[in-house]
């Protein structure tokens, strides 16, 4: 399981924010996007201190660097508050259930010897 938590302050009041994530590989390609519009998580406003969770049930990513992206902005996506872009990373280390796969992502699967 993956969890990243947010924490923000809201100097002041923001109607329906619209927060993002992104997970790069560690060449910069785009692996994963997710925000709370598609989502359908609606908040109605925040101010102060607050925190919002994003969390992955099942990591699928082999053993290498990430870099993560997180952004809030307007619920329309005119303003962007604030963006942290590929300014955070984090390291998947290889399991025995995975050693000597390759590439990024894990796809459960099976082979099978069919004579």
């Amino acid at each position: 399981k993956f969890v990243s938590r947010i924490e923000f302050i809201a100097h002041k009041k923001i109607t329906h924010p619209f927060f993002g994530i992104a997970i790069y590989s560690n060449d910069g390609t785009m692996i994963s996007g997710s925000n709370t519009k598609g989502s359908h998580l609606d908040i109605s406003s925040i101010e102060g201190k607050g925190t919002i969770e994003y969390s992955i049930e099942a990591l699928p990513f082999l053993h290498g660097e990430y870099l993560f992206t997180v952004s809030v902005s307007d619920y329309d996506v005119f303003v962007a508050y604030d963006l942290w872009h590929k300014c955070l990373s984090f390291t998947v280390t290889p399991t025995q259930s995975v050693k000597g796969l390759t590439g990024i992502l894990y796809l459960p699967n099976k082979w099978h010897y069919l004579e």
